[in-house]
Protein backbone atom coordinates (compact mmCIF):
# COMPACT_ATOMS: atom_id res chain seq x y z
CA UNK A 1 0.00 0.00 0.00
CA UNK A 2 1.47 3.53 -1.14
CA UNK A 3 0.53 6.68 0.86
CA UNK A 4 1.79 9.98 0.46
CA UNK A 5 1.37 11.67 3.62
CA UNK A 6 5.02 10.96 4.66
CA UNK A 7 6.20 13.33 1.77
CA UNK A 8 3.56 16.29 2.97
CA UNK A 9 5.13 17.69 6.48
CA UNK A 10 1.82 19.36 7.11
CA UNK A 11 -0.17 16.39 6.10
CA UNK A 12 2.08 13.61 8.25
CA UNK A 13 1.14 16.38 11.38
CA UNK A 14 -2.39 16.25 11.08
CA UNK A 15 -2.61 12.77 11.57
CA UNK A 16 0.27 12.00 13.63
CA UNK A 17 0.12 15.07 16.51
CA UNK A 18 -3.31 16.21 15.35
CA UNK A 19 -4.94 12.86 15.47
CA UNK A 20 -7.06 13.22 11.87
CA UNK A 21 -7.38 9.25 11.92
CA UNK A 22 -7.83 9.26 16.15
CA UNK A 23 -11.68 7.88 14.44
CA UNK A 24 -10.14 4.92 12.79
CA UNK A 25 -8.51 3.96 15.52
CA UNK A 26 -4.77 5.68 15.20
CA UNK A 27 -3.62 7.54 18.73
CA UNK A 28 -2.55 10.65 18.62
CA UNK A 29 0.73 11.85 19.48
CA UNK A 30 0.89 15.42 20.45
CA UNK A 31 4.03 14.92 22.84
CA UNK A 32 6.95 14.41 19.94
CA UNK A 33 8.48 17.30 19.26
CA UNK A 34 9.18 19.13 15.78
CA UNK A 35 12.53 16.98 15.29
CA UNK A 36 11.36 14.06 16.85
CA UNK A 37 8.41 14.53 13.65
CA UNK A 38 11.03 15.06 11.41
CA UNK A 39 12.83 11.59 12.36
CA UNK A 40 9.69 9.42 12.12
CA UNK A 41 8.97 11.67 8.64
CA UNK A 42 12.57 9.93 7.41
CA UNK A 43 12.75 6.97 8.76
CA UNK A 44 9.39 6.29 6.80
CA UNK A 45 10.62 7.74 3.70
CA UNK A 46 13.85 5.55 3.66
CA UNK A 47 12.49 2.83 4.78
CA UNK A 48 9.82 2.82 1.90
CA UNK A 49 12.45 3.47 -0.39
CA UNK A 50 14.43 0.73 0.41
CA UNK A 51 11.33 -1.73 0.03
CA UNK A 52 10.63 -0.35 -3.51
CA UNK A 53 13.88 -1.30 -4.24
CA UNK A 54 13.90 -4.30 -3.37
CA UNK A 55 15.91 -3.76 -0.02
CA UNK A 56 13.90 -5.12 2.54
CA UNK A 57 16.75 -7.51 4.08
CA UNK A 58 18.30 -3.99 5.27
CA UNK A 59 15.08 -3.75 7.88
CA UNK A 60 15.14 -7.69 9.13
CA UNK A 61 15.12 -7.45 12.89
CA UNK A 62 14.71 -3.80 13.47
CA UNK A 63 12.68 -2.67 16.22
CA UNK A 64 12.98 -6.22 17.44
CA UNK A 65 12.63 -7.44 21.12
CA UNK A 66 15.98 -8.07 22.29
Amino acid sequence: RVSLVPQDAEAFNAIVRGGALVPNGMPRFQELTDEQMAGVRHFLRTAARDFAEGKANKWKGVGAAP
